[in-house]
């Protein structure tokens, strides 16, 4: 019984960790604003694409940020209904308004980088 208590937990704990990844965003989106361009320079190890998003009523370039999609990346697309769908890399086009939630972690470089956990495209 005593080797089986470990293995219990941590089948529970690898299980709720794959559950949480499918869940959708909590809270407020970290990023909202409009793709401005896909730049085709190299990405970092890890990351599928960036984007270069500007928030809205953008006066500077500081209103800009590069933000990286990963293969967890969620993209979700909002249909017209509220409904959210899965969308893929090709309906983030230019011109298109996005949410974004993060890691939290924001690289203070120019511009500012971020990680998305998710994507929205808005109507």
């Amino acid at each position: 019984m005593r080797r089986v208590r470990p293995l219990l937990a941590l089948l529970l704990l690898l299980s709720a960790g794959c559950g949480s990844s499918t869940m959708e965003p909590a809270g407020a989106p970290h990023l909202r604003g409009v793709l401005r361009s896909v730049p085709e320079y190299p990405v970092a190890p890890g990351t599928t694409t960036r984007l270069l998003l500007e928030v809205p009523g953008a006066a500077t370039p500081e209103d800009r940020y590069i933000v990286h999609v990963t293969p967890k990346t969620r993209i979700r697309r909002v249909a017209p209904d509220g409904a959210l769908h899965r969308a893929s890399l090709g309906e983030l086009t230019v011109g298109t308004s996005l949410r974004v939630w993060t890691t939290g972690l924001v690289l203070e470089s120019y511009p500012a980088q971020v990680f998305a956990t998710h994507i929205q495209v808005e109507p």
